[in-house]
C-alpha cells in the first residue's frame, strides 16, 4: 500500500479545506516531511490515516454505533461545529497492488447532520470509478484482512511508544506480538482457536465419545500448561533482568555513596554497635571506681587504726576463749575425765584431777595478762571480725593508680564516641547523602522482594515441568488407546490433526523467519551504532522472544549497557528487518521519533536507517528534532516538504510547502557532500 494523498475539511484542528501530497517521486525520494511545533495538528495527520481506512474499526468499534458517533463528534472541528459548517471529511488516495498491477483507490469518508447528531458515509472510487454494493464491501473486507489496523500500527513508530517500550523492558512481548502479525502467523493461531471452540461448544462437545471428551480436555490441560510454562519463562526472563538492574544500580549507588564519604546502613550501624560497646565497657569500669570509692576507699583513710582494731577484736577473742575454757576446764571436769582411765589401769592414781586443774588455771592466768583489759572494748562476733579481716585483705590488694587510670581511660572513650558520632551526625545531616541511603534502603528491599519473587516462580516452574512431562505421558497413552479405537476419522481426530500441523507451521515459520531477522537486524546495527562491528550477530529466543547480543569475539553483549538510544536503535532494527523479511508493502510513518536521541544517533538515523524503509516514509517531527543541520543530511531522500502552524487569531492551520522556512532547493550540494563526507 503507498499513500498518495490526504485531504481534510473541518476534521480536528484543521478548519477548512487541506491537500497533502504523500506520494513519493521515485524511490531514491520517498519521504515527506512534516514540520511544526507540538500541538499544531501532526498527531490528527495519522488519526486521519487510521480513520479513513478503517471507519469505526480505528477505535475498536465493529459499526458505526451511537459510541463511535459520540467519539468522531469530538474529533470533528470545534469552530466548524459552532459556525454550523455541512461538510466534515476525510480523502485518502492509495495505491494497493492487485493481481500484479496498480489500482488507485479514493477513500472518502464524511459525515453528515442527522438529528441530533451525524452520520456517517463512506464513498470509494477505484481508478476513478464509483464502486458500491457488494464491491464495496469485498474492498472493505480486503483492506480489514490483508492490512488490519493492529499491522498498519507496527508500521507508525510513535516516539513516545517506543521510549515507553524501552524503558519498561517490554521488547520481547512487543516483538512477539509483532510476529505474529507480520509473519501472518495470527491466522493460524485463529484458525486453532476456531478449531478448538468448535469443538468446546456444547452441542459438539455433548455428540464426543467418552474417549474423545477424555483426550480431548486432556490436550487443553496440556496446551494450557505450556502457555504457562512460556509466560513463566518470559517472567523469569524480564524478573532476571530487572534483578540484575536494580543490583547494577545498588552498585553504583554504594560506590557514589562511599566516593561522598558516607555511611551506608552497614556501616551506620557498625559505627552505633562499636558506640555501644564503648560505652558499655565505659559504664562497667566507671561502676567499678564507684563501688572502689563508695566501699573501700573510705576505709584507706583510716588503715592504721583498722589494723589496731583488728589486732583488738584478734586479742579480746583470745581472753573470751580463754575465760570460757577456765570456767568449763575445772577439777571435777577433770575428775570425771580420769576415773575410768584409772580404773582401766591406763593411768597411774598419783595423777590428780586438782592438780591439772591447777595447772591450766594456771595457763589461763598467763592467757589474761596479754590483754589489756581496759582496752576490751568491742565484744565482736566472729561475723564482724570477719568483715574487718575483709576489708583488710581488700585494703592490701587495692591500687590506688587504678581509680586514675580508669579515670584516664574513661576520657578517652568518651573522645572516641564523640568521634564516632560526629561521623555519624554529619552522614545524616547531609540531604545528598540522606537521599542516596534512602535509595539504597528502598533498591536492597527492592531486590529483596524480587529474589523472593524468582524463587517462587523458579519454583512454579519446577512443579509445572513435572505436570507437563506427567500430562505429556497421559496424552500420549490417550493418544494411543484413540487410535486404536479405529475412529481416525473422527472430528475430534481432523481437528486434533490440523491443530497439530498448524502448530507446527507456525512454530517452524517462526524459527525460519527469525533467522532471517537477527542477520538484517544485526547488519542494520552495525550501521546505526557508533561503535564499529560492536554487534555482530543476534540471536532471539523463538518462544519467549528475548533478545542476544554478541561481539566479534563471540562473547554476549549485556544490554544493560546499551544506552536508551542505542536500545531504541536495536527495536528500530528488529522491527525494520521483520518487515522486511515479510515482504509487507506498506509506509513508514515516524511521529517525534529522533526526539531523545543524540546528534549521532539522529544522524545515523537519518543516513543509515530511513533510506532502507520501504517504498514511502512519512515523518512527522519538530525543529528541534530534525533541525537545520540534520535537514542537510536528510536532503536527498526527501520528496516533499510541509510546516504546519496554527493560527491562534483565525483559529486554523497554517499550512507552507517548506521545512521550518527551509526549502529543498535551498541545500547546497557542495556543503551537503561536506556534510556526508
Amino acid at each position: 500500500m503507498k499513500l498518495n494523498r490526504l485531504r481534510l475539511k473541518n476534521f480536528g484542528i484543521f478548519y477548512g479545506d487541506y491537500d497533502f501530497n504523500l506520494a513519493p517521486k521515485n524511490s531514491n525520494q520517498k519521504v515527506i516531511l512534516f514540520g511544526g511545533k507540538n500541538g499544531s495538528g501532526k498527531t490528527t495527520i495519522l488519526e486521519a490515516l487510521r480513520l479513513a481506512l478503517y471507519g469505526p474499526l480505528a477505535y475498536g468499534f465493529k459499526v458505526d454505533s451511537p459510541a463511535y458517533i459520540e467519539k468522531i463528534q469530538a474529533k470533528l472541528n470545534s469552530f466548524a461545529v459552532k459556525a454550523k459548517e455541512t461538510k466534515y471529511q476525510i480523502m485518502l488516495d492509495i495505491e494497493l497492488v492487485e493481481n500484479y498491477e496498480k489500482q488507485y483507490y479514493t477513500i472518502r469518508r464524511y459525515w453528515e447532520k442527522y438529528k441530533n447528531g451525524y452520520r456517517e458515509s463512506l464513498e470509494v472510487h477505484c481508478n476513478g470509478k464509483t464502486i458500491s454494493g457488494q464491491a464495496l464491501d469485498i474492498f472493505q473486507t480486503k483492506i480489514r484482512e490483508e492490512t488490519p489496523p493492529h499491522l498498519l500500527e507496527l508500521f507508525l513508530f510513535d516516539g513516545e511508544k517506543i521510549s515507553q517500550i524501552v524503558t519498561e523492558n517490554s521488547l520481547a512481548a512487543y516483538l512477539k506480538e509483532s510476529s505474529r502479525v507480520l509473519f501472518n502467523l495470527d491466522l493460524f493461531e485463529s484458525l486453532e482457536s476456531d478449531l478448538t471452540n468448535y469443538l468446546k461448544s456444547e452441542d459438539r462437545y455433548n455428540n464426543l465419545s467418552k474417549e474423545e471428551q477424555h483426550y480431548f480436555t486432556a490436550k487443553e490441560d496440556f496446551s494450557e500448561k505450556k502457555n504457562q510454562r512460556v509466560e513463566l519463562l518470559t517472567q523469569l526472563d524480564i524478573l532476571h533482568k530487572s534483578l540484575q538492574d536494580k543490583e547494577a544500580s545498588l552498585s553504583e549507588l554504594e560506590k557514589l555513596f562511599d566516593t561522598h564519604g558516607g555511611l551506608q546502613k552497614q556501616q551506620r550501624d557498625s559505627l552505633l554497635f562499636k558506640m555501644k560497646e564503648i560505652d558499655n565497657k565505659r559504664n562497667i569500669m566507671m561502676d567499678k571506681t564507684r563501688e572502689i570509692i563508695t566501699t573501700i576507699f573510705p576505709f584507706m583513710l583510716v588503715h592504721d587504726n583498722l589494723k589496731s582494731i583488728s589486732l583488738t577484736m584478734q586479742n579480746e577473742a583470745h581472753l573470751l576463749a580463754a575465760r570460757e575454757a577456765q570456767s568449763i576446764l575445772n577439777a571435777p571436769f577433770f575428775q570425771s575425765l580420769l576415773e575410768p582411765l584409772i580404773k582401766k589401769g591406763l593411768l597411774q592414781s598419783e595423777v590428780s584431777s586438782s592438780g591439772i586443774a591447777e595447772m591450766m588455771h594456771e595457763a589461763f592466768s598467763n592467757t589474761s595478762t596479754i590483754v589489756d583489759e581496759s582496752s576490751f572494748i568491742h565484744y565482736a562476733s566472729y561475723e564482724q571480725r570477719a568483715q574487718i579481716e575483709s576489708i583488710l585483705q581488700r585494703l592490701k590488694s587495692f591500687n590506688p593508680d587504678e581509680i586514675a587510670q580508669n579515670y584516664s581511660s574513661n576520657t578517652k572513650l568518651l573522645k572516641e564516641i564523640k568521634t564516632l558520632k560526629r561521623q555519624i551526625d554529619a552522614n545524616d545531616s547531609t540531604n545528598e547523602l540522606k537521599d542516596m541511603l534512602k535509595g539504597i534502603h528502598n533498591l536492597s528491599l527492592e531486590i529483596d522482594r524480587m529474589s523472593l519473587e524468582k524463587e517462587h516462580l523458579e519454583s512454579s516452574l519446577v512443579i509445572l515441568e513435572e505436570e507437563l512431562s506427567l500430562k505429556e505421558k497421559e496424552l500420549e497413552l490417550l493418544s494411543n488407546k484413540f487410535m486404536q479405537s479405529k475412529k481416525s476419522k473422527s472430528i475430534v481426530n481432523i481437528s486434533d490433526q490440523v491443530i497439530s500441523i498448524s502448530k507446527s507451521f507456525r512454530d517452524l515459520q517462526t524459527r525460519k523467519k527469525l533467522q532471517q531477522v537477527e542477520i538484517e537486524s544485526a547488519k542494520m546495527l552495525n550501521s546505526l551504532f557508533r561503535k564499529e562491528m560492536f554487534v555482530v550477530k543476534l540471536w532471539i529466543h523463538p518462544e519467549t522472544f528475548e533478545i542476544r547480543l554478541f561481539d566479534s569475539n563471540g562473547e554476549e553483549i549485556s544490554k544493560d549497557t546499551l544506552s536508551a538510544g542505542e536500545k531504541q536503535l536495536l527495536l528500530l532494527s528488529i522491527i525494520w528487518a521483520m518487515s522486511t523479511c515479510s515482504n509487507r508493502r506498506l509506509p513508514f510513518v515516524f511521529d517525534t521519533l529522533l526526539g531523545r536521541l543524540d546528534q549521532s544517533h539522529k544522524k545515523s538515523l537519518i543516513e543509515q536507517f530511513i533510506p532502507r524503509c520501504g517504498e514511502q516514509v512519512v515523518i512527522l517531527s519538530t525543529d528541534s528534532e530534525i533541525d537545520k543541520k540534520h535537514f542537510k543530511f536528510i536532503h536527498n531522500s526527501v520528496s516533499q516538504t510541509y510546516t504546519i502552524e496554527y493560527n491562534k487569531d483565525k483559529n486554523d492551520v497554517l499550512i507552507s510547502e517548506n521545512y521550518f522556512g527551509q526549502t529543498l532547493k535551498e541545500v547546497n550540494p557542495v556543503e551537503l557532500s561536506t556534510q556526508n563526507v
